[in-house]
Formats: structure tokens, C-alpha cells, sequence
């Protein structure tokens, strides 16, 4: 989930990431208990595939699979008119 802050509230964009490896099943049971729950649940699509340095699947692997969900997060957050603060550190 996204959360921004501004002077008298914390907004929130709850989203819920899809990659390659999601499982069907899993994401069915999200949106499903999203809508019981009345969450206005946004899906975002990752590409972590299309990156050669997570297909390298050396120790930055998982930096690299949150680097991506960051970015989308990030996106996501702008398109809804929110103001993103970017919350992952570049790798040292």
C-alpha cells in the first residue's frame, strides 16, 4: 500500500502488485477480499522479467524486484494526483 502525508491527514492508495510469478489463485483472493472489505484496491503490473539485473539472480536480486515495485508504486501514486515520496534507497 501507498500512503502519502500532507498537513492533517494520511492518505492511502492501496495497491496490489502483479509480476510473472504471481499466482492466479492469489490475486483472485486479493481483489475478492478487497471488495468484501470495500478497499479501493488498485492493480499495478511489474516487469522485474524485463530487467537484466534481476534475471541475473545474483545477492542484489530482491533489490532489484523492489526497485521495480517502488517505480510502479511511485507512478501509480502521481496518477492518482498523489505526491510520492521515493522511499527505496539506490543500491551502494
Amino acid at each position: 500500500m501507498g500512503c502519502a502525508s500532507g498537513p492533517s491527514a494520511i492518505i492511502c492508495l492501496p495497491l496490489l502488485q502483479i509480476h510473472q510469478v504471481c499466482h492466479a489463485t492469489h490475486l483472485a483472493d486479493a481483489i475478492d477480499f478487497a471488495e468484501q472489505q470495500g478497499i479501493p484496491l488498485r492493480v499495478i503490473q511489474t516487469q522485474e522479467m524485463e530487467r537484466p539485473e534481476y534475471i541475473r539472480n545474483d545477492a542484489s536480486r530482491c533489490f532489484h524486484c523492489k526497485d521495480e515495485l517502488f517505480t510502479a508504486m511511485e507512478a501509480e501514486a502521481y496518477a492518482a494526483g498523489l505526491h510520492a515520496h521515493r522511499l527505496w534507497p539506490q543500491p551502494r
